[in-house]
Order: structure tokens, then C-alpha cells, then sequence
């Protein structure tokens, strides 16, 4: 028996019991392909060599070009590791990000962690439980102005601290870099952050921009995921080369 299949084995035992969080449904997005799933679990081997952290791991996934390119790699890497490597997911989310819009749509605007933060509320008010797959959300920012007081606050970071000890695997999906400063604010938070950026669409110097802006945050830039990737020479040539 492998190391890590030892390891998967152990966290499926060692799982605690449900929180008693607010459960809420998930998305009807359907099973993905198995290609894809394949490229996610490939995506997660690299983001897991890339980091040695104590805890979970705080991985911020930022679309270059739209809301829904951000949220599908996020909610696909959430439900491969928590359907697939039985790990405990978290994924925290930014006001007006796919997440946001597509997990957290309420008659009531979702609660963030102002309270939690300014107020010294608990924080288990801002974090729900999806029912399939089994993930929890929450949203970081009600509201758009409110992230930057959010980032610079120190108990912010306290909360992240405790939140790695009970969780695997903690997910950021942010807007996309057009529609805001988000994935720059939150740089520093996670432990790296990774680009899905449409092959033949987004300008390499738009990238480069975008991978300045983290960096000058002091955040830690793990890699491009080329989404829609067109190969223009057939595959077993590519193998040869």
C-alpha cells in the first residue's frame, strides 16, 4: 500500500462530525468528463509539490477573462478533493464572485466575515455546508468595499490560522482581475495563487501585469492554467517531441 493512500485512508477515518452549519444545495453542473477531471487532479498534484505548508492549504484560483472560468476550476478542484480524496474543502470566496453568485444566491445578500473580524462575532455564522459535494463555502466580503479593511485586518489572518487546522484543503475564488483589485488583496493571504488564463485570447503582457500585481503584494504566483488549450498538431506527435 502506498504512502498516500495510507495518507487518504487516515484522513477519511479522522474526519470530524458535521459542524451543524446552515446546509445549502449544490450546483446541477453534472459529472465532468473524464478529461477534465484528469487536468484537475493533474492541477492539484502540482499545487500540492509546489507547497509545504503545517495545515491546509490556501490555494487562490483567479480567472483572467471571465467570472465563470475562475469558479468552474475552483468548484472542480473542491469536489475532486472532497468526492474523490475524501479531504475536508473550504472554499472562501470574494462578494460578486462565481462562487458567490452561483453557491450563495439567497433572497438575502450572504454574510461575510465583517462580523466576524470588526465585531468579534463567531465566525461559524459566515460558513455554510454544501450538501453535494461536500464542501463548505464562505464569503469573505458582503460587500465589495468592506475586502481591503477585511485583508488589513490582523484578526483576519487569526481566523485563517484557525480555519488550516480544520480543514485540508481552503480554495479562494475571487472576480476576475478586469473587474477588480480582489485576487491582489487577497495575494497575501493564500499561499499561492494560480491563473486560468483562455489560450489565444488574454495578451501575454495582460499576464505579465496580472502576475506583477500579485508579486507586488507580496503574494506567492504558482503557474498559468492554459484553459481551452487548441492543438493544432496531433497528439501523438506532440509525444514525440
Amino acid at each position: 500500500m502506498s504512502k498516500i493512500y495510507e495518507a487518504l485512508q487516515l484522513n477519511e477515518v479522522e474526519f470530524p462530525e458535521s459542524s451543524g452549519a446552515a446546509v445549502i444545495a449544490g450546483v446541477p453542473m453534472g459529472t465532468p468528463s473524464r478529461s477534465f477531471e484528469e487536468k484537475l487532479l493533474a492541477l492539484y498534484r502540482r499545487i500540492e509539490g509546489s507547497l509545504n505548508v503545517e495545515g491546509a492549504k490556501v490555494v487562490s484560483i483567479v480567472g483572467m477573462q471571465s467570472m465563470k472560468q475562475g469558479f468552474t476550476y475552483t468548484y472542480g478542484l473542491a469536489r475532486l478533493a472532497s468526492v474523490h480524496l475524501k479531504q475536508r474543502v473550504l472554499v472562501l470566496c470574494t462578494c460578486q464572485s462565481g462562487t458567490s453568485q452561483h453557491l450563495l444566491r439567497q433572497p438575502t445578500p450572504s454574510a461575510g466575515w465583517e462580523k466576524a473580524v470588526f465585531d468579534d462575532k463567531p465566525l461559524s455564522e459566515a460558513i455554510l455546508q454544501v450538501s453535494k459535494p461536500p464542501i463548505s463555502v464562505s464569503q469573505l466580503n458582503a460587500a465589495p468595499d468592506s475586502l481591503a479593511g477585511l485583508m488589513a485586518s490582523p484578526r483576519t489572518l487569526d481566523h485563517l490560522r484557525r480555519l488550516r487546522k480544520r480543514y485540508d484543503l481552503i480554495l479562494i475564488d475571487s472576480r476576475p482581475l478586469p473587474d477588480g483589485l480582489d485576487a491582489a488583496l487577497i495575494a497575501p493571504l493564500a499561499d499561492g495563487t494560480v491563473l486560468i488564463v483562455d489560450a489565444g485570447v488574454a495578451r501575454w503582457q495582460v499576464v505579465r501585469n496580472a502576475v506583477e500585481q500579485i508579486v507586488s503584494q507580496q503574494g506567492t504566483f504558482l503557474g498559468v492554467v492554459l484553459n481551452k488549450r487548441r492543438h493544432y498538431i496531433p497528439s501523438f506527435i506532440y509525444q514525440r517531441l
